[in-house]
């Protein structure tokens, strides 16, 4: 990553970093939880609005690095 350019290595950091990470943890975590067998109805359905929710996190993080793409093309 030393041989990056500086603004190629703020991308890289930015995709990695812990911002853009959370929502994505919390997919996954979700996930995990949607699996088990003795979730009840009212557990789902939190789960689904609480997934939908990060799903949508996720997606305004990740316009926000296609921006700062855009700015270094």
């Amino acid at each position: 990553m030393n041989n990056l350019p500086t603004a190629e290595k703020e991308l890289v950091e930015a995709i990695g970093d812990a911002e853009v990470r959370k929502p994505l943890a919390n997919i996954l975590a979700i996930c995990a939880l949607l699996k088990e067998k003795d979730n009840t109805e009212e557990d789902t359905n939190s789960y689904y609005e609480i997934l939908d929710q990060q799903v949508r996190e996720m997606d305004q993080k990740l316009k926000e690095v296609e921006v700062k793409l855009h700015e270094y093309n």
